[in-house]
């Protein structure tokens, strides 16, 4: 399956390979990073492009995410807020979009945004697909609460 974004073709089908567009400004002004990403919901596994990997500052690998090395990264008041919205996208089929922050190296935070919609799947519970970026834009004031 192929996901347009402007005209750029994003592959985030079965295939597991994964290629993100990793350029400032790729989606809009004011966006730095971009990555994009499946939740099957029959497994529970998460596979993402290179782009969602370095919005984390992950090292960029093949197969499943390791969810406890992301949520790692997530402002921990912001983590239970965004897996509710994953929830409601999968249970109520839905559309989504939910801010939050990600901790960066130094401890600082960076504003991410992600957003997408259930997808129902021929033959089992379907998958939240979507996208997530980071603001290009340094927001010192978002890195001020602990």
């Amino acid at each position: 399956m192929k996901v347009q974004v402007l005209g750029f073709p994003h592959d985030v089908g079965t295939s597991h390979k994964r290629h993100g567009y990793t350029r400032k400004g790729i989606v809009g002004p004011g966006v730095g990073l971009c990555g994009f990403w499946r939740i099957e919901l029959d497994s529970g596994l998460v596979f993402a492009t290179a782009g969602l990997f370095h919005i984390f500052e992950l090292e960029p690998r093949e197969g499943p995410v390791n969810l406890v090395q992301l949520c790692e990264r997530i402002h921990p008041e912001d983590l239970p807020r965004l897996l509710k919205v994953f929830e409601n996208a999968g249970s109520e089929k839905s559309d989504y979009s939910c801010a939050f922050r990600v901790r960066r190296s130094g401890g600082r935070y960076q504003l991410a945004q992600a957003m997408g919609t259930f997808q129902p799947v021929c033959g089992d519970a379907g998958a939240i697909i979507g996208m997530t970026f980071e603001s290009a834009s340094e927001r010192p004031h978002v890195g001020s609460r602990s």
